[in-house]
């Protein structure tokens, strides 16, 4: 089977089967941990603090997206609450936070200052749910107006799934097929092939039985093929020989007349035919050089199979690098705070993210991107200096203390740790 005779409806059960096993691959390779990646609100109560905060009508905490958390068995059992947070020194870029919301999530003060704002009974709308989640929770406070709050549903397992399943569908049995169908056929459809002759169905006849013949029809054949000979010898004897007198006769003139036509080439093919070539019916001498079916599942299969192996390798390559750069970054801002502890004659005042690098910033001992950990997608400060060595000079501290720090565990094995001897190790999770 040729590769263009394969049908459509085989192209969308490929497709199918495709879809399905990339989106297993790709679940399995995209799980997030995002209480590890961002800022965690670790208390209830606070988080609903920072929920209904406000600047002159507009709220402090925004991009709040609620992310679902699958289980084993691929089934939702929690969410995860994000969002940018837009107050100190974080009013520019805003400080990316989370919060793991237990399910069921018990009403907070939250839905009852929005209840009593706005006059409407949202506390006991929420309390009539059974069973609610934070999604419930902050689509209330939504209602009301006090916070902008979207919900991952893309990332929900079966919806991933459905959108693969629907992806490789659609590539493989819809699109593939007409790029197909174009090249070979230049249509977007197949051509209708015509019925053709089923030979296996074709019965012919019984032959009857032959017959041995008798000694009487041998004799017979034998007085009709002596007969037939003594005639045709009689009347063949004059013919002959006045043809090889005429022949004879005038052999010469035309010799010396006639110029002698060459010898036309024999075809090989004549000599075995009676017909030429070009009298036969066509046939299609292709081989048979496509894919087959099976040999196609078979290519798909180990294309998958390679990639499940190499996209693990691959990630942990690239956690590696991040991994390596952000060690570099500390070790450089350790460069940049003993010059400026030379210059000072101190360490730096205020040991937050944004005051460190200001500080070395002013001193032109580091740049912004210096203070970026290549794991963070938020593209927030990442590195703080130890606040218990916060405006004393550098001699105060020990070769085994800690000078700076990467804020939050983004790395497999735990923060980056930059001491005061100069070297980057990793501390221990706790």
């Amino acid at each position: 089977m040729h590769i263009e005779k394969i049908r459509r409806w085989q192209w969308m059960l490929i497709g199918l089967v495709v879809g399905l096993l990339l989106g297993s691959a790709y679940r399995s390779w995209t799980k997030t941990d995002w209480t590890a990646m961002y800022n965690v609100i670790g208390d209830q109560d606070r988080f609903e603090e920072i929920l209904l905060r406000q600047d002159k009508g507009q709220p402090l905490f925004r991009e709040v997206t609620i992310h679902p958390v699958a289980s084993a068995k691929e089934q939702v059992r929690a969410f995860v609450v994000t969002g940018r947070y837009f107050d100190g020194p974080y009013a520019a870029t805003g400080r990316m936070l989370a919060f793991e919301a237990p399910s069921p999530y018990p009403a907070g003060s939250a839905i009852e200052r929005v209840s009593s704002a706005t006059s409407k009974n949202f506390s006991q709308r929420y309390a009539a749910l059974k069973n609610p989640t934070i999604r419930e929770y902050l689509g209330l406070i939504d209602e009301a107006g006090f916070v902008d709050v979207q919900y991952a549903w893309w990332e929900i397992p079966a919806v991933v799934m459905l959108l693969w399943t629907a992806a490789g569908f659609f590539a493989l049995g819809v699109f593939w097929p007409t790029v197909v169908n174009l090249l070979v056929y230049r249509s977007l459809f197949r051509p209708r092939e015509e019925p053709g002759i089923d030979l296996s169905q074709v019965k012919s006849s019984a032959a009857g039985e032959s017959k041995a013949p008798t000694d009487a029809d041998l004799q017979k054949l034998a007085e009709l093929e002596s007969q037939l000979e003594a005639s045709l010898a009689q009347d063949a004897a004059p013919a002959v020989t006045a043809t090889a007198t005429a022949t004879l006769t005038s052999a010469p003139a035309a010799l010396s007349t006639q110029p002698v036509a060459p010898a036309a080439e024999e075809n090989p093919d004549d000599r075995h035919f009676a017909l030429k070539p070009k009298d036969f019916y066509p046939t299609d001498h292709r081989g048979s050089h496509g894919f087959t079916l099976v040999e196609l599942l078979i290519v798909i299969g180990i294309i998958v199979l390679l990639v499940g192996i190499l996209m693990p390798v691959v990630t942990g390559v690239r956690k590696h690098s991040q991994l390596v750069k952000c060690a570099s970054n500390l070790r450089q801002i350790g460069q940049g705070l003993e010059m400026y502890n030379q210059t000072v004659k101190a360490l730096p005042d205020v040991p937050t993210p944004t005051g460190l690098s200001q500080a070395l910033i002013e001193i032109r001992a580091a740049t912004e991107p210096l203070f970026h950990c290549p794991s963070d997608p938020t593209n927030a400060l990442d590195y703080s200096m130890n606040p218990q060595f916060a405006g004393i000079p550098k001699m105060s501290g020990k070769a085994g203390d800690m000078l700076a720090n990467e804020s939050g565990a983004r790395h497999p094995g735990g923060p980056n740790v930059l001491y005061f001897d100069g070297h980057v190790d990793q501390a221990a999770q706790k």
